[in-house]
């Protein structure tokens, strides 16, 4: 039951008593353990059918009507009409009013069989259980307004999603998961000062304390934790997307502007929110009597004060922003006084987060010239930010649910792409979980005012929206299952400025996915391409039949496509399942590292069976679902590996794929910045010029900006014995040295497929990509050749739920990446019997398809710094971060901290740190195992990796030396300095399987990377993983360094503790290969020396699963490589064929 006066709500509330309608769901209050379940929706509805029709239930208008005006009498104020209900609101926030509605919405939650959820926050999660339990799919808004405020702001957004819910039991529907509503706390923030404060806390944007501590605008003695106490609103459950879980949230609101109504559209289908910034603005003059003090002798705060604000307005104008003032008091306030202390509020906007960054900085600096002459003696300003929003862009899912749902009900010419100029509460929830907007006229633009009016037509348009878009986004997310759709805490990275990003799963590491030392407030980068928008504009009507058709828009395969239209006379088409973000920071900038990988919006989000030989931990294995694939995701690292290693592919029976072949194609797909001599000679950024491109698309440089512990770390290991190479991509890396990386020189952003090879050809009228399209199997025709060999006709895909298929007229190019290329392979019949016979998949070629998969792992062991040296730890100081920030949106040669990477390497055979005896003892039990189960390729990349173990210039163990703290069980100290160092591991020995789970495309494959199934491998990593403190205890890097902070040094010592730590903590490296492996087919082989499917006779594979054996690098150049090599055969035998 809702808490009386007084109360502290519980965290276990007891169940509602309620008559339930037959269908409906009993009452019971979901466990924060079980919401942690895969966020999906799904309807079953007596004699209906189960996949949900937009349109088919309809909300009682009238019902939600006079709910909404019934609940208005608790806070109705400030009357402009004889009407009924011609009066405004003043409910503030947790003021008795809002106390009062607080209440009466629990009970009708419960009489719905919702169990309510109170927060720390007072937000109230009303959930409708599902068939299942999972993360519900919300709708939610807030009942709090502005003082003279009206009834539809927030208020309609909670009615319409009560009448949803109610809907919903009306007619028995029960849902596979659940819905709820949630009554999200101060969002108009008008009692205690700071907007958007329930859910930005929720979404860790504004810490817990802060938030608790905001004083009463009135009364400074009462703060919102004391009014939380004082209602009965101050929950146990943490206000947390880790504790409630969303799978999704859509909000209901009117327009709050002129916009929507002047376009004479029904319903504004919510795109995103402009970027805006609150700033707190003090003047400070001498108080003086008016008509004895002349002008000259005046320091008029007041003055002062009103000439900025006119010319923030005036500034604003110009740019095409906003800048309004909304709060001013003077003091002494006499008059006949000229005010002494004069403070104010400024609200700056504008839809770019990059542009509003600018407009700030110059309206501040023209009051500071305004302060400084107003008088003879100037007036002292004191100019504080006070809340920062970012541009948000909500999520495309979502978005197309609203569409979806305005199309089903009133017509495609009903709804209208709109941005929201106010902030909302779906603006924080954006930030953990797929979100969106619907949006209905206010009359005449109104809002924050009584006369705010929107006509009963347009709420009852809006709500129905609103409960449609909900459904189908959950219908499907219940039939594409938990492909890509991970739950809100596997977003790393969403924290507010100067935090250090981490993902929060669990405190292991092998939750925390790709860690980003540097946090900013995202910036909207340079403007790299000219297309803004996050869609390539082909729709499948336009997508019906080219030449060569690839499927897989990722680091490969736009470069199969690119260098294919360049024939004109040919024509390409791919498929890419993500979407096209050219102007995403968290893409394009290298400070926002750690942000895409496993997040929905950029990432399929997979994860492994869990290990058997890791105390079975399944393991994050993040894989770019976007366009650019993988490439808009990794750290840029831009290398190559030993020469011997790529020779060893060649001896695997793929004549044309040795170390000169893999050199010479990675050379074409790219362009080196050379590093100045300043740069070699201070940070050993060193190169031979004949290694590297000078006309290819993808760009690369080298980091401009180095920590002054990088130096003492590659003395050290000098002193140990390695030697300084003098450039690590010439075929002999073994040593130490700086890596350049994919950073484009001319503006310090990311250089990626996407960016290298599909945005300066976009305009070809022979390639076309269609993005947010999943593949789901190779088309075949029904007769072979008369070599008989299968030949492909086209592909089948989906886009939106719908099915359509493309014609290939020359060949398939499948290019999906080592987890994506075997899956669809496999969709399509060709595999291994035993697994496609499980999946219920009809075979129609006999392949070793997923198997021999490898990869990379990696242990970091992190240590203090003494003071005196600036690391990427800097960045979680906000004075630092914001003048890094400045620098970088400043522009120049030199972009600073926020342009730089990771460049620190060090390549290690064993002999560096295992004995004779030691690697003796690793061949002996390798050789042991028992290989037979392997196919006759794979135990031959075993007996090639052993000879790897007797040759010096061959590294089974890379170092990486990343300046500043990178997590794994601890958390950084405030103020402290660190370095960390990664040991990887290069040849790995295991073997695991990549293999799809059912015939569902829509469904993951099961990936069992067999970690640490060869004990070898265990043993190297955790011997590496020690060896990083020989590396610390050796001058000079011992001399700057205070003392290991992970793993314990008191309770990691011995080798078994290290051991233990290696499989607590070890992560993927990225860089999984083998699945599709090319070798001869007796050995195993799914593609020969051509990159042709054996048993086909027109398909190819090109990416990282061709790969059959490892190399000791990061493996984007080699990717990159196979995607040029791949087009040129495929001209070479286009040629043959004519």
């Amino acid at each position: 039951m809702p808490p009386n006066d007084n109360a502290t709500v519980s965290a276990q509330q007891p169940p509602g008593l309620c008559k339930m309608i037959p269908g409906s769901l009993a009452t019971a209050r979901l466990s924060r353990g079980s919401l942690s379940g895969i966020g999906r929706l799904a309807l079953r509805v007596p004699a209906v059918a189960r996949c949900y029709t937009a349109g088919s239930l309809k909300i009682n208008a009238d019902r939600m009507m006079k709910t909404l005006h019934d609940t208005c009498e608790w806070g109705a104020a400030h009357r402009y009409g004889d009407g009924p209900f011609e009066t405004g609101m003043a409910r503030l926030t947790l003021d008795e009013d809002d106390a009062t509605a607080r209440r009466w919405l629990w009970k009708e939650a419960e009489k719905l069989g919702c169990s309510v959820d109170v927060d720390e926050m007072g937000n109230m999660f009303m959930i409708r259980k599902g068939k299942r339990d999972g993360k519900p799919t919300a709708m939610g808004s807030h009942l709090d307004t502005q003082p003279t405020g009206g009834r539809y702001d927030g208020i309609l957004g909670v009615m319409a999603g009560l009448e949803a819910l109610r809907t919903m039991n009306d007619h028995s529907v029960e849902t596979e998961y659940p819905v709820a509503l949630v009554n999200w706390t101060n969002e108009e923030g008008a009692r205690f000062p700071q907007s958007i404060v329930g859910s930005g806390v929720w979404c860790h944007d504004v810490p817990l304390e802060k938030a608790w501590n905001l004083q009463d605008v009135k009364d400074a003695s009462l703060t919102m934790k004391s009014e939380l106490a004082k209602i009965g609103f101050l929950g146990s459950t943490r206000c947390s997307h880790e504790a409630t879980p969303l799978a999704a949230h859509f909000e209901l609101h009117i327009e709050q502007g002129p916009i929507l109504e002047a376009t004479g559209k029904r319903v504004g289908i919510v795109q995103g929110g402009q970027a805006y910034k609150w700033f707190d603005i003090n003047v400070r003059g001498r108080e003086c009597h008016t008509g004895s003090t002349p002008f000259d002798t005046r320091s008029d705060a007041m003055l002062c004060a009103s000439r900025i604000i006119v010319e923030s307005n005036r500034i604003a104008k110009q740019h095409k922003g906003l800048a309004s003032t909304g709060i001013l008091r003077l003091s002494p306030g006499s008059v006949n006084t000229c005010p002494g202390h004069v403070f104010f509020t400024l609200d700056v906007r504008h839809p770019s987060t990059y542009k509003l960054a600018a407009l700030c900085s110059e309206i501040e600096a023209a009051a500071q010239h305004i302060a400084a002459e107003e008088s003879e003696k100037g007036c002292s300003l004191e100019w504080v930010e006070t809340f920062d929003s970012p541009a948000i862009t909500f999520h495309r899912d979502c978005i197309d649910s609203v569409r979806k749902a305005v199309d089903a009900n009133y017509g495609s010419d009903a709804g209208v792409d709109i941005y929201s100029g106010a902030g909302h509460d779906t603006c924080s929830t954006s930030k953990v979980c797929p979100s969106s907007m619907v949006f209905i006229t206010s009359k005449d633009g109104v809002s924050h005012n009584p006369r705010e009016y929107s006509s009963p037509e347009d709420c009852a348009t809006g709500a129905q929206v609103l409960m449609d878009a909900a459904l189908l986004h959950g219908n499907v997310e219940a039939m594409v299952g938990s492909r890509g759709k991970k739950c809100c805490c596997c977003y790393p990275g969403m924290v507010a400025r100067g935090a250090l990003v981490t993902s929060t799963i669990s405190a292991r590491l092998s939750s925390i996915l790709y860690p980003s030392p540097i946090l900013l407030k995202p910036l909207d980068p340079p403007p790299i391409m000219a297309a803004p928008y996050t869609d390539t504009g082909v729709k499948p009507d336009d997508f019906t039949e080219f030449d060569y058709v690839v499927v897989g828009g990722g680091t490969a395969g736009l470069a199969v496509a690119a260098r294919g239209s360049e024939d004109a006379s040919v024509s390409v088409g791919v498929i890419e399942a993500g979407l096209w973000r050219p102007e995403c920071p968290k893409i394009n900038y290298p400070a926002f590292i750690g942000q895409t990988p496993m997040n929905p919006d950029y990432d399929w989000c997979y994860e492994t069976e869990p290990q058997q030989h890791s105390n079975g931990r399944k393991y994050p294995w993040p894989r770019g679902k976007v366009l650019g694939g993988s490439s808009a995701l990794n750290f840029l690292v831009w290398q190559r590996g030993y020469k011997g290693e790529y020779d060893d592919i060649g001896k695997l029976g793929n004549s044309g794929w040795s170390w000169d072949d893999f050199a010479n194609f990675a050379r074409k797909s790219a362009t080196l910045e050379k590093p100045s001599k300043g740069l070699q000679d201070a940070h050993l950024a060193t190169y031979d010029e004949e290694v590297h491109g000078s006309d290819g698309p993808v760009q690369t440089s080298y980091s401009k900006w180095y920590t002054e512990a990088q130096r003492p770390w590659f003395e050290a290991l000098k002193s140990l014995g390695l030697a300084n190479v003098r450039d690590g991509l010439a075929g002999s890396n073994a040593g130490f040295w700086v890596s350049p990386g994919t950073l484009c020189p001319k503006n310090g952003v990311r250089s990626y497929s996407a960016s290298a090879y599909y945005a300066p050809n976009a305009k070809r009228s022979n390639l076309k990509v269609i993005t947010g399209a999943l593949a789901s199997k190779i088309l075949f025709a029904d007769a072979k050749n008369a070599a008989g060999e299968l030949v492909a006709s086209g592909v089948e895909y989906s886009v939106g739920g719908a099915t359509y298929t493309v014609k290939a007229r020359k060949e398939v190019v499948v290019s999906g990446g080592t987890i994506n290329s075997p899956h669809l392979l496999e969709l399509s019949g060709i595999g291994k019997a035993e697994v496609l016979k499980a999946a219920g998949i009809e075979q129609r070629i006999e392949l070793d398809v997923g198997e021999n998969v490898q990869d990379h792992l990696y242990t970091t062991t992190t240590f203090k710094l003494k003071p005196g040296h600036t690391t990427w730890d800097k960045m979680r100081q906000d004075d630092f971060a914001k003048a890094a920030m400045e620098q970088y949106a400043a522009g120049g040669d030199d972009r600073g901290i926020v342009a730089s990477i990771i460049s620190g390497f060090a390549y290690v055979p064993l002999k560096q740190y295992l004995s004779a005896d030691e690697i003796a003892k690793i061949k002996d039990e390798v050789n042991k195992i028992d290989w037979s189960q392997y196919s006759n390729g794979v135990r031959e990349t075993v007996q090639l990796q052993l000879a790897r173990l007797d040759d010096d210039k061959c590294p089974f163990t890379e170092f990486i030396f990343t300046p500043g703290y990178f997590a794994t069980f601890s958390a950084p100290e405030e103020g402290q300095e660190y370095y960390s160092i990664l040991a990887c591991l290069q040849q790995p020995f295991s073997r695991g399987t990549i293999h799809a789970a059912s015939s569902d495309p829509a469904q993951p494959p099961k990936i069992n990377a067999n970690y640490f199934s060869v004990d070898a491998d265990l043993e190297i990593l955790s011997k590496a993983v020690k060896y990083c403190d020989t590396i610390t205890a050796t001058s000079p890097l011992k001399d700057i360094t205070v003392a290991r902070q992970d793993p314990d040094p008191e309770k990691c010592t011995s080798d078994d503790d290290f051991r233990e730590f290696t499989k607590d903590v070890t992560s993927t490296e990225y860089h999984p290969i083998g699945s599709c492996s090319m070798m001869p087919r007796d050995k195993g082989g799914v593609v020969d020396a051509r990159l042709k499917v054996y048993g086909t006779a027109n398909v190819r594979v090109a990416d990282a699963s061709i790969i059959p054996i490892h190399v000791s690098s990061h493996i984007q150049s080699a990717v990159y490589a196979v995607g040029e090599k791949a087009a040129h055969m495929i001209r070479e035998d286009a040629k043959k064929a004519h």
